[in-house]
């Protein structure tokens, strides 16, 4: 029987026999023949995802429940005995030890009467209390907190896990040569759907399973059980095993649940991924070839639009290097074909140029791998402090000098201000002085005038 063809092959047949004639003429078939002469690549790839759960630690955890609620609910306990010396009024009951104990201290003895009654002052009193703080219990307390991690986490990443995808990948790359022109094209098809399998089903089912499990936890957490043990710590590896854990089967069933999620380190999802890489025969790269001939067409068979989007406008200076690791970076591994380089530019330079930060506190190995770098830096930090060293010394050095200067100046000022003073005090002097001389040589020629007349006076007479 003849598998019936899909409707994409239906719909790729009409395609390819709609572009037929382009090929029949000497141009298109010309662009073909230069494709097929390219350095062309071809693969489809097939990604098939399954997952299967693991319900083992469901099942376990499932098992135990019973047992841990009736350790939760009963838990096992111990009589525990204390006594007391107590006055006689506060004694609750008493007991042939108390009067034992009473003949051995006669000092507590209040009163002998005469019928032989004796009165105490003080008496033992002794007790008894349960005590659940035991191994076992302690040991069933940090399984239900181990269990509550244990199962959450398991339902954090059940409940977010994505579901199962089928891919597809067609990728094809070719790089011809169409009327003296290299032309480049590089093609990714990637088709992705849901898997078809009973997962999505049965997932629901096991989140059901494990709600019910994170309930009873819940339950065992918020207990009277597990509030006797808020204060405790939790037991650790190895556990003991007492008489109760090897032989009560509540206690051996959890020490069992113990043991298997000490183990247990699985997420509790198995994933399985099938992946085929499926070549071309020389008809489907035909057809593939077609595909780019349309491809190269969109291109150019369309006049660019007048006023474009987006323009950018650079411009490079051309330099002789004189090296080739100057200013080209090899990025694809030589052993995977041809080397190929690119230019770099001012910030790949700068980001080569930046050292490396040097781990602080380095381990013995790091210290010797990098033991030029490390006395190098070490050798500029002791630079950079003798620098910075330098350079306090000279703003002090500066600070000083400006103090200096400035007390010389105000000396200098003050030494100007009373030469001044006493320029014009020895001025002022001089001044009074040569007016006291004018003065006495005034006041002797009139003294010498007066006694002109009086001796003419005398004469006349």
């Amino acid at each position: 029987m003849v598998k019936a063809d899909s409707k994409y092959k239906r719909l790729q047949k009409k395609y390819v026999s709609k572009i037929d004639p382009i090929f029949n003429e000497s141009d298109g078939k010309n662009i073909l023949d230069s494709f097929s002469r390219g350095r062309n690549a071809y693969l489809r790839y097939d990604r098939l995802e399954t997952a299967q759960m693991d319900n083992s630690w469901i099942q376990a955890i499932e098992d135990t429940l019973p047992s841990l609620e009736e350790i939760v609910m009963n838990p096992r306990r111990t009589l525990s005995t204390e006594s007391e010396v107590v006055p006689v009024e506060k004694a609750k009951k008493t007991t042939k030890e108390s009067v034992i104990h009473l003949s051995m201290h006669t000092e507590y003895v209040k009163e002998v009467k005469d019928n032989g009654d004796v009165i105490p002052s003080k008496i033992l009193n002794i007790y008894s209390e349960d005590f659940y703080q035991t191994y076992e219990n302690r040991f069933v307390a940090s399984l239900i907190r181990r269990l509550v991690i244990f199962v959450n986490q398991r339902y954090q990443y059940l409940t977010q896990f994505n579901p199962m995808a089928d891919s597809q990948i067609l990728y094809y790359k070719t790089n011809a040569v169409i009327n003296g022109e290299n032309v480049e094209i590089e093609t990714k098809v990637t088709v992705s759907h849901p898997t078809n399998d009973d997962f999505n089903n049965k997932h629901d089912e096991f989140i059901s399973r494990i709600d019910r499990i994170r309930d009873a936890l819940k339950f065992f957490t918020g207990s009277r059980f597990m509030a006797m043990f808020k204060g405790e710590k939790n037991v650790r590896n190895p556990i003991l095993q007492t008489n109760i854990i090897r032989k009560n089967p509540l206690y051996r069933a959890c020490y069992g649940l113990w043991c298997f999620i000490e183990r247990y380190t699985k997420t509790g999802i198995d994933v399985k991924v099938n992946e085929e890489f499926q070549d071309f025969n020389e008809e489907e790269q035909i057809d593939v070839n077609k595909a780019m001939v349309a491809s190269f067409l969109a291109l150019k068979g369309r006049d660019p639009q007048e006023e474009p989007v987006k323009k950018n406008e650079k411009s490079y200076s051309s330099r002789i290097m004189k090296t080739l690791d100057e200013d080209m970076y090899t990025f694809w591994h030589y052993i995977n074909g041809p080397v190929k380089f690119i230019r770099i530019d001012d910030e790949y330079r700068k980001a080569k140029e930046t050292p490396k930060p040097l781990n602080p506190y380095p381990t013995k190995q790091q210290a010797e791998y990098n033991k030029d770098e490390y006395a190098e830096n070490k050798k500029k930090k002791e630079e950079t402090k003798a620098v910075d060293d330098l350079i306090k010394r000279r703003a002090k050095e500066s600070k000083q000098y400006l103090k200096d200067t400035m007390e010389v100046n105000r000396n200098l000022k003050e030494a100007r201000i009373a030469a001044k003073e006493q320029a014009e005090a020895d001025a002022k002097a001089a001044e009074q002085a040569r007016i006291d001389a004018i003065r006495a040589a005034i006041m002797n020629e009139a003294q010498n005038f007066v006694n002109d007349d009086d001796d003419d006076d005398k004469d006349k007479e």
